[in-house]
């Protein structure tokens, strides 16, 4: 299935009078969303991240039987997730 939003990553652009911040798409540099606070554009600029960790660890389950691949698989999306995570804290 084709997705139907702005391709990702996603990055934040500081507001010209500081407070408010953009969500920038880096595939074709259009903006996601504007007006937001660090908070919320760490939240948002994470989404994609975030829906790729989730998509992986739901393939785990349509994958091949074989218990190495499940455990490679498994550790991959929870790489994935923890990434995003961190992207939406602002940690990274």
């Amino acid at each position: 299935m084709k997705t139907k939003y702005t391709k990702g990553p996603w990055h934040l652009h500081a507001g010209v009078m500081g407070g408010e911040f953009t969500v920038w798409s880096k595939a074709d540099e259009a903006p996601i969303a504007t007006g937001c606070s660090s908070e919320n554009a760490q939240l948002i600029s994470a989404s994609p991240d975030m829906y790729e960790a989730i998509e992986l660890f739901l393939k785990i389950e349509d994958g091949p039987d074989e218990q190495h691949a499940v455990v490679m698989n498994t550790m991959k999306a929870y790489a994935k997730m923890r990434e995003a995570v961190k992207k939406a804290r602002g940690e990274l």
